[in-house]
């Protein structure tokens, strides 16, 4: 009798510890699926690879799923996965520049001002490149420090005046 309340138990305890790992299982599939989703950046793993990229299965791990020198470009298209593009900052920088500097050039950028091609950054977050610019003498503002905001996804671009201090 012992016996059987001893199995029983042992097949109580590895019902309750399958049914724990399976609701994990699922809870981290459904917040990957959640995240992944809120990703709106689609991207084919030819272009993953063409940014010599590499492919991250989130469902294996924590966000955030690129090194801090990576770039997430987005969700991959095509594979049995919930996987990401991360690519190497320096390696997309190179890669987008030239257009990210015409796609300024050609527009009231460069109509108003002259780009520093030597200074600029990309902010991840609102998948802008942001390029210091000096106003050309008519359209200078002293209390003003200018720059070319380009969006990543449609190349438009305008300039962000970012003006400081009261006029006097």
């Amino acid at each position: 009798m012992k016996k059987k309340i001893i199995w029983l138990l042992g097949i109580c305890l590895l019902l309750l510890i399958t049914v724990i790992l399976v609701l994990f299982l699922v809870g981290m599939k459904i917040n990957n699926t959640k995240i992944i989703n809120e990703i709106t950046t689609e991207i084919t793993t030819e272009d993953c690879n063409s940014h010599e990229g590499r492919i991250v299965n989130t469902l294996s791990l924590k966000e955030p799923y690129c090194e801090d020198n990576e770039l997430n470009l987005g969700y991959v298209t095509g594979l049995n996965c919930l996987c990401v593009c991360c690519v190497n900052k320096d390696n997309l920088k190179e890669k987008l520049s030239q257009e990210i500097l015409n796609a300024a050039q050609n527009s009231e950028c460069g109509e108003k001002g002259y780009l520093n091609e030597s200074s600029y950054y990309y902010n991840n977050f609102t998948k802008t490149w942001w390029i210091s610019l000096e106003m050309k003498p008519e359209f200078e503002n002293s209390i003003c420090n200018p720059a070319c905001v380009v969006i990543e996804d449609s190349l438009e671009a305008e300039i962000n005046y970012m003006c400081t201090g009261a006029l006097v």
